[in-house]
């Protein structure tokens, strides 16, 4: 069967059609990169605050219940989440809470966690404590992107508070600065 204009055996791609969509898929890239990277870093950033955030949910919690109340953290699968002391003496998720499991973004993970009672933990899961007499355990909390870049929230002990720091600061550095 003949073809309109000319007969043609293979109807593949020449190399200047494969080449001409590279280049263009080339520039698209360049134009697109920077802002695809842009927000990855807001979503390492905002996801760095709403874990402060709940740091300071769950100490604010411990104190209005006068209960002890726990942050779990799982670095393996990179979420956090609260549960509250029960009366059967279990620490169990309120469903209630306005905070539930939360799931790190794709492209940020937990580096490891630093608990007085467990010391460093980067697999598996760990927990900070906070008391009923609104005191918090002091922990350090390493949070990494794809990137490379990586933060460190510090909890405050007494104010339940999470000081972030840029880069990877360990807990004997945190301990030596005034």
């Amino acid at each position: 069967m003949n073809m309109p204009g000319g007969s043609r055996k293979n109807s593949g791609f020449t190399l200047l059609e494969v080449l001409i969509v590279l280049l263009i898929f080339a520039l698209v890239m360049t134009v697109v990169y920077p802002s695809l990277s842009r927000v990855f870093d807001v979503q390492f950033k905002s996801s760095t605050r709403i874990l402060a955030g709940t740091v300071q949910y769950a100490f604010n919690q411990a104190a209005m219940q006068k209960n002890y109340v726990r942050l779990h953290y799982n670095i393996d699968t990179n979420e956090y989440w609260i549960t509250t002391l029960t009366e059967t003496g279990e620490f169990l998720e309120d469903p209630l809470s306005i905070i539930g499991r939360t799931q790190l973004p794709v492209g940020v993970r937990f580096e490891d966690v630093v608990t007085l009672h467990a010391g460093k933990i980067d697999e598996g899961e760990t927990t900070t404590m906070f008391l009923p007499t609104g005191m918090a355990e002091p922990s350090v909390i390493h949070i990494a992107s794809e990137s490379g870049e990586v933060f460190t929230l510090i909890v405050k002990p007494l104010s339940g508070r999470c000081e972030i720091l840029e880069g990877y600061i360990d807990l004997e550095g945190m301990e030596q600065t005034p």
